[in-house]
């Protein structure tokens, strides 16, 4: 998972995501250098994002995430 959402924020250039514009946010907001603390919790968002789609039976649409 960690390896992924590293992944998911390199492919952010040409697929957005509202995963890697919340781990962009918080890097850019915070002061410590370590990207661990935003990239746990981008993995926390994933995994929430991940289980309401199983259980809603949705696809992932990233217009609809952009109000958020």
């Amino acid at each position: 998972l960690f390896k992924c959402i590293h992944n998911i924020a390199s492919a952010s250039h040409t697929n957005p995501c509202h995963i890697a514009d919340f781990y962009e946010k918080r890097k850019r907001q915070s002061q410590v250098t370590s990207t661990k603390p935003h990239t746990i919790a981008s993995i926390h968002r994933l995994i929430r994002t991940m289980y309401y789609l199983i259980t809603h039976n949705k696809l992932y649409d990233y217009t609809s995430t952009q109000n958020r």
